[in-house]
């Protein structure tokens, strides 16, 4: 139908810019280029194509990258889009410009969306092993055992692996004693409990702090 319109008055960008939208859904990326390309001719100032062709250039692999970030750029001048910012992200992430990339998912996650949530998903992906103590929070506790606890709580909503945590215990006299424990594995919402000492009398203070963790291998997968 939309060739049939085409047919019959080709001057209308709207009638182009279905075609790629309809080759890019059916993944014929190039086709989709060229459809997008031709309503751009037309209308040169609707975002939507160049999100689109942007989308379809970022498909065909590493040599039309350049060209996809310029699309994308392009269209967050005439409009902002979490999608302009969520594509930007993983392109300048295949590029390994880490810190850029993060700060296109987190102007990209401002938005109450599905490409919202996949780009907060993606921003965390990437501070996660830079920034653990933002979503992980490590403490101390006595149970009523008397026994010394450490508690490692994940406050994210993705699985966590290799949780790295450093404890330092100061006895009574003064003394401080440091260590690492390390967790393999803590569910979304979950805290995994260690007993550091059966008898917790001896510690006056005690303090830790989670350094290293990387999100897990299945979920990092599922983001991606």
């Amino acid at each position: 139908l939309a060739r049939k319109a085409i047919t019959l008055q080709d001057s209308e960008a709207a009638f182009h810019g279905l075609l790629g939208d309809v080759a890019r859904q059916q993944r014929r990326h190039r086709a989709a280029v060229d459809a997008y390309g031709e309503a751009i001719a037309i209308d040169p100032e609707y975002f939507a194509y160049y999100v689109g062709r942007g989308v379809a250039r970022s498909r065909l692999g590493r040599e039309e990258r350049a060209r996809a970030r310029s699309d994308f750029e392009r269209s967050l001048a005439l409009l902002p889009t979490a999608v302009a910012y969520l594509e930007l992200g993983r392109i300048a992430e295949a590029d390994g410009d880490i810190d850029r990339a993060y700060g296109y998912f987190e102007a990209a996650a401002t938005s109450d969306s599905r490409v919202g949530r996949a780009a907060r998903e993606d921003a965390m992906r990437l501070d996660l092993p830079r920034n653990p103590g933002r979503y992980l929070n490590a403490e101390v506790q006595r149970d009523g055992r008397g026994r010394l606890l450490l508690g490692v709580a994940n406050r994210s909503s993705v699985t966590v692996d290799d949780v790295t945590v450093r404890v330092a215990l100061m006895d009574a006299s003064g003394r401080v004693s440091e260590g690492v424990r390390r967790v393999w594995r803590i569910p979304p919402g979950a805290v995994d409990w260690q007993v550091l000492a059966n008898d917790g009398s001896t510690v006056r203070d005690a303090r830790a702090g989670v350094v290293a963790a990387r999100l897990s291998g299945t979920d990092a997968h599922r983001m991606r």
